[in-house]
């Protein structure tokens, strides 16, 4: 899978946003076009998530939970780390090797001392409005000013000098467009005034996720500002372990279903049917074969529009630019936006960028205004192809084109509207992309709040190895020696929202809504669409993707890898036979064969460098290994999993996971490396040390990955949090089939959660000696125990009552 869930907070959002309300402030300020992150930073257009700086002096631990400051948050100060600065800013804060020293006096290029020797004395209000802003360009004084205290500033103060700054700005055009320290202490307290403290009552899309998720002393993840990601392992991992570790938190839950549609007939629209009383969906106005492109985007957008009509989801495109740098700049922008941060001005091709100054108060109207009126025409009609939660780039561009005035006089005010037009038609679609099912933690894809449906690829080479022996013989029926030649087909991948799954509350009723969610999807998507049914020569899955709102310990990976790879015989046995041949190994393979590690066990000499070539295994210390070997016994009967012949992969593969030392390690060693190539669980979890989390990767790691042939891109599902894609199961239809499964994983990661090692090692043996069966080991609900017996047949998951596969009727049936 290269997408997958987890997780919108559900973050304060202002369902009746206007031009006016956000561009300008209470006393006359008309905004600007920066940005306020849902953690209070402001950033740069060109800065990721991990390692913002602004100004060079906000770091990691500058975050504000909803405009709330915990004793572990740190305001916007002068506490900028070596790694954190730009060369400009390298003499602020503590004197390091290499860095010019700052002196106790700064004169400033006029004459101006400005006395930082004891800043608590400091009158910094008097200091600052003693300067004459308007006509002194604050740039050239900014290592000053980034050692003010902002946060003590009186309100009036800080807002005369952004005021000032603002009318330099419209005098020196050319001025770099960057917000001042002023600036940003200005929204960040408009930020803090347009969030109340106190708790919303309920769960709702008003309410922000960390109220109710985890307690007020728990929101703030206080990560370390000293050093680079590398160099703050002590702070990190100390930070994790309030912040992750020991939150009790909640799973989430997310499903992806692959279907093989038949999207039309081959041949010319004169072309016979091949089954004529089938009359679900085909694609009639496309009258030319091998229009492959034009085929997907119709089935796609046929399963879109049905899925909308049919039933209560809200049900979206993926981005066709999804994962490319503009993207996710454009959502991070949208998501301020939507958190109540001033909107950004658009660039000529789409991606958002710093403006020249502050849109005034007449742009801002004109903008909202012209919005209204393409509600008023009913521009935005479904009916018409221009459902609003469904725009392209493209399609947003053409709205706003069909804007004939913005009632501006100037010419640059006219094109400055339009900009900010674009804005706001992008910030309505994006509110309106959730399914009130969701639930949203910090970090993920904001494409997995609603549910979404896009093509997988080459529609060709994943029927091209169905023949006609594939299918069962019947009376008076003989299909086609080539059946896939006759339909031409779409490949297209059905994508929930992340759904969050709380086991025993309330009668374990978020269970009962994902059992709700997948027997209406399956059964409007049968109804609709012809969707060729399980059969060994189509590779089709049925994808669980399962995290945790705290994120995983690498602990928890290994309890978890080791329960797989030790359970993989049990496990296969309750899906499709065919799915444990090795051809499979393609989209389903055994972690302990088709894993970088995997790989490296099955060698006669596993601790020969010439047979670790992508560097895969780990090589800690004496006082290190001793260290390993005692926590992997503390867990697992070492003696029992080892005993037996021939058990040096065992040996290998187990000693290998067991002994990784940081997140980032072990998930290498647990992907294949290869798209074309996945284990039956897909470990997509990223972290440098000992807990899943997010770190800006540097320039020498970047290069380290790429040499490796690591797609970095494969964890940015929840790249805070983590995520374990479990891909065992067909791509079947069968609503009971695939809820069972998705009961049975998540009891699974459930007790690697929340077991003590006793209690692991406890199960784990009694597996491994038969004496526990395997439902019964992870406390697997009777219904779903029931359902896996009453569906084995001869050792692996096949009904009885199931009909065989014809040509007659290979689709799913309707329900």
């Amino acid at each position: 899978m290269d997408d997958d869930h987890t997780t919108d907070d559900g973050r304060s959002v202002d369902e009746d946003y206007t031009a006016d309300d956000d561009y300008s402030g209470n006393d006359g300020y008309s905004g600007n076009d920066d940005w306020s992150t849902d953690d209070g930073r402001s950033v740069k257009d060109n800065t990721t998530d991990d390692d913002r700086t602004m100004r060079g002096n906000i770091t990691d631990d500058d975050r504000t939970m909803k405009g709330n400051m915990t004793d572990g948050d740190r305001t916007m100060k002068d506490n900028t780390t070596d790694d954190d600065r730009t060369d400009d800013d390298r003499s602020i804060g503590n004197n390091t090797e290499g860095n010019r020293s700052m002196q106790d006096n700064h004169s400033t290029n006029d004459g101006h001392i400005m006395d930082i020797d004891s800043p608590e004395n400091v009158d910094w209000d008097e200091q600052l409005l003693s300067r004459d802003w308007a006509n002194q360009d604050w740039r050239e004084v900014i290592l000053l000013l980034n050692n003010v205290p902002w946060e003590r500033l009186r309100r009036s103060t800080v807002l005369t000098i952004v005021n000032a700054h603002a009318e330099y700005n419209q005098r020196h055009p050319e001025a770099d467009a960057d917000l001042s320290p002023a600036e940003i202490e200005y929204f960040r307290r408009l930020r803090l005034e347009s969030v109340s403290p106190e708790p919303v009552p309920g769960m709702s899309e008003d309410r922000s996720m960390l109220d109710w998720v985890s307690s007020a002393n728990q929101q703030s993840e206080n990560k370390s500002p000293e050093g680079s990601p590398r160099k703050r392992q002590q702070q990190r991992e100390e930070a994790n372990a309030v912040s992750k570790q020991y939150q009790p938190g909640f799973l989430t839950i997310g499903f992806e279903l692959e279907l093989a549609i038949a999207g039309r007939r081959a041949g010319d629209i004169f072309a016979e049917r091949p089954h004529p009383n089938d009359t679900r969906w085909e694609a009639e106005d496309i009258l030319v074969d091998n229009d492959t492109a034009r085929l997907q985007r119709t089935a796609v957008n046929q399963v879109i529009s049905v899925l909308n009509s049919q039933t209560d989801f809200v049900v979206i495109r993926k981005d066709e630019d999804e994962g490319e740098v503009l993207h996710d700049e454009r959502m991070a922008t949208l998501r301020w936006m939507d958190e109540g941060a001033l909107p950004m001005e658009a660039g000529p091709d789409g991606s958002p960028i710093r403006g020249r100054g502050p849109p005034n108060n007449d742009v801002a109207r004109a903008a909202q205004d012209a919005l209204d009126n393409l509600h008023l025409i009913n521009y935005f009609n479904p009916e018409q192809g221009r459902d609003i939660r469904l725009l392209s780039e493209a399609d947003i561009r053409r709205a706003v084109n069909s804007v004939s005035r913005f009632n501006l006089q100037g010419a640059r005010d006219v094109e400055n509207a339009r900009r900010h037009l674009i804005d706001l038609i992008r910030l309505e679609s994006y509110r309106l992309k959730r399914d009130p099912r969701h639930i949203y933690l910090v970090g993920m894809k904001p494409r997995y709040r609603a549910f979404s449906v896009y093509p997988m690829g080459d529609a060709d080479a994943n029927m091209i190895y169905v023949r006609g022996q594939d299918y069962a013989r019947q009376a008076g029926t003989h299909p086609p020696v080539d059946p896939q030649k006759q339909y031409e087909w779409v490949m297209a991948k059905v994508s929930s929202p992340v759904l969050p799954l709380r086991l025993h509350e309330n009668d374990d009723q978020d269970l009962k809504n994902v059992a709700t969610i997948l027997s209406i999807l399956c059964r409007t998507l049968r109804n609709n669409f012809r969707i060729h049914r399980e059969l060994p020569s189509i590779p089709t899955t049925a994808q669980i993707n399962v995290s945790h709102s705290a994120g995983f310990s690498l602990t928890e990976i290994k309890k978890l890898i080791t329960l797989v790879a030790v359970t993989h015989g049990d496990i296969v046995k309750i899906h499709r036979q065919w799915r444990t041949s090795s051809d499979y190994e393609r989209v389903c393979g055994p972690v302990q064969t088709t894993t970088n590690l995997g790989s490296i066990s099955f060698t006669n000499t596993p601790g020969a460098p010439s047979n670790d070539p992508k560097f895969v295994l780990p090589h800690p210390t004496a006082a290190e290994e001793k260290t390993y070997e005692q926590t992997m016994n503390e867990y697992v009967d070492v003696g029992l999993l080892f005993e037996g012949h021939n058990k040096l992969t065992d040996r290998v593969f187990f000693n290998a996971v067991w002994r990784c030392e940081s997140v980032d390690q072990i998930s290498y060693g647990l992907n294949t490396g290869m798209k074309w190539r996945k284990p039956e669980v897909i470990t997509k979890c990223v972290g440098p040390f000992e807990h899943t989390e997010n770190v800006e990767l540097d320039e020498e790691e970047l290069l380290d990955a790429d040499q490796k042939q690591v797609d970095l891109t494969f964890n940015n599902v929840d790249a805070e949090r983590g995520v374990f894609e479990f891909r065992h199961c067909s791509g079947t239809m069968n609503p009971e089939h695939i809820f069972y499964w998705l009961a049975f994983v998540i009891h699974l990661v459930n007790f690697v959660k929340i077991s003590t090692p006793a209690e692991y090692k406890r199960v784990l043996t009694g597996i491994m000696t038969g004496q526990l069966p395997l439902m019964e080991a992870f406390n697997v609900p009777d219904e779903v125990q029931n359902f896996f017996v009453n569906n084995i047949r001869d050792g692996f998951y096949n009904p009885e009552n199931e009909p065989p596969v014809s040509w007659d009727d290979p689709f799913w049936p309707r329900v």
